[in-house]
């Protein structure tokens, strides 16, 4: 039975998470890192593993029916777990990582506590929404960085920065990842944009996502205070897939495209989060 809970909860995705908004602190600390307080470290380590799980967990149990026709291997299908100790295991995980936020201050509990209300509206309601939901998503991927900043009490305009240029490209990401989602998302009654406006339509608004993106990758640099190299060669990367991705998606913004389109997005994301970590060094 706990192995089924541990499942819900999808541990590599949470550890991954976590993991995140301690890049975020490094990304914000630069050389400093090393004098930062454990417990801070440890407190946004945590914030972010539990608010991943309490996500995942809410999202099986409002897909328990689809799951039950698609992923007979889920721990509420299979029965490993059930739905009132499931919901029980979110509260215990959303209030565990309501107090580590509290140590480091009132503002990271008001982050927080946003967060994962984005999180949980998102997976009970917000997935239909379209467009809405899409933003919820992107802003979710991009708050490691802004919440591992905050605990570590420096936020500037280049972090502010970068926390856009990955809600951009999330977002974009997330606009073209419904088209590939089409056939399924017509079924839940799923209102994204491929449906309501088409596939085209779909990409055009991606591409200027990550057009905007591109146009604000130069910005770091302009301000100042970060290592130029360490931060320029990655992001030069990053925004050669994105050209790259941009021209696939718009000459084909089919299924089968936007699967590889996502991929290659994803890899230009990595690339991004290692400049902005090297250009702090």
């Amino acid at each position: 039975m706990g192995r089924g809970y541990l499942a819900l909860m999808r541990p590599a995705n949470c550890i991954m998470i976590g993991f995140a908004v301690i890049v975020g602190a490094g990304i914000a600390a630069g050389e400093n890192l090393l004098s930062v307080d454990l417990v801070r470290l440890a407190s946004g380590f945590i914030v972010g593993f539990s608010f991943c799980a309490v996500s995942m967990i809410i999202n099986d149990i409002y897909d328990v029916e689809i799951d039950k026709a698609n992923r007979l291997d889920r721990p509420l299908v299979t029965g490993q777990a059930t739905i009132s100790g499931a919901y029980k295991l979110s509260v215990l995980l959303g209030i565990a990582g309501l107090l580590s936020s509290l140590i480091t201050g009132l503002i990271t509990l008001i982050v927080a506590s946003f967060s994962i209300a984005v999180g949980v509206y998102y997976n009970a309601k917000g997935k239909k929404l379209g467009m809405p939901g899409n933003i919820m998503v992107a802003y979710n991927i991009g708050i490691p960085i802004l919440y591992g900043a905050l605990i570590v009490e420096r936020l500037t305009w280049t972090i502010m920065i970068y926390w856009l240029m990955v809600f951009l490209t999330g977002l974009g990401r997330e606009i073209v990842k419904d088209i590939a989602d089409m056939e399924g998302d017509k079924i839940k009654g799923v209102k994204s944009i491929p449906i309501t406006r088409g596939e085209r339509y779909s990409s055009i608004i991606a591409v200027s996502m990550y057009i905007t993106a591109i146009l604000l990758s130069p910005m770091p640099i302009l301000l100042g205070n970060i290592n130029d190299y360490g931060y320029g060669i990655p992001v030069l990367i990053t925004d050669s897939l994105l050209i790259y991705s941009i021209k696939l998606i718009l000459k084909n913004p089919d299924r089968v495209h936007a699967l590889k389109h996502k991929k290659i997005v994803l890899t230009a994301m990595m690339s991004g989060l290692v400049g902005f970590l090297l250009g702090s060094l």
